[in-house]
């Protein structure tokens, strides 16, 4: 019996990796002074940035990088066949394991997953806002009925 593999020891491929982009801004509530002066004149921390005087933001991001094949792993059920590796640059024996999937010949295919990566994350989020936003709705529509019936 021969085992295929698309890849093999020492090639080159590409993968995407997820990552996050950490971005600060001035807060808004405070005007970036970290403190808010309240009604009786007293000065306090703001409740939004709690006296940093910035918030943050994180922005999902995937970068590309050029990975060295350095360990191939077959995993073989009936008919079924399922091929793994692990790289030099992310460990070898206790390191990562990439799904062939994940894998490209070259950089311009390990962007373009990438794109399809953040496009179906980005769904994700919109999908849970609309579930999160009809479970609102429910529950004020819920509470209006309790209202009426109360009344």
């Amino acid at each position: 019996m021969r085992l295929e593999t698309t890849y093999g020891l020492g090639d080159i491929v590409y993968a995407a990796q997820p990552t996050s982009r950490e971005e600060r801004h001035s807060c808004r509530p405070c005007g970036g002074e970290g403190k808010i002066k309240a009604l009786d004149d007293s000065v306090q921390s703001c409740s939004t940035c709690y006296g940093r005087q910035y918030t943050v933001t994180h922005t999902s991001i995937y970068k590309t990088m050029a990975l060295t094949i350095g360990e191939v792993r077959v995993q073989r059920r009936n008919t079924e066949q399922e091929n793994v590796y692990m790289c030099v640059e992310t460990g070898i024996g206790s390191g990562r394991l990439w799904k062939e999937e994940k894998l490209h010949e070259s950089r311009g295919q390990a962007e373009i997953d990438a794109a399809h990566q953040l496009v179906e994350q980005e769904a994700q989020k919109q999908r849970r806002r609309e579930a999160e936003v009809a479970e609102a709705e429910e529950l004020v529509e819920n509470l209006a009925k309790h209202e009426q019936a109360s009344s």
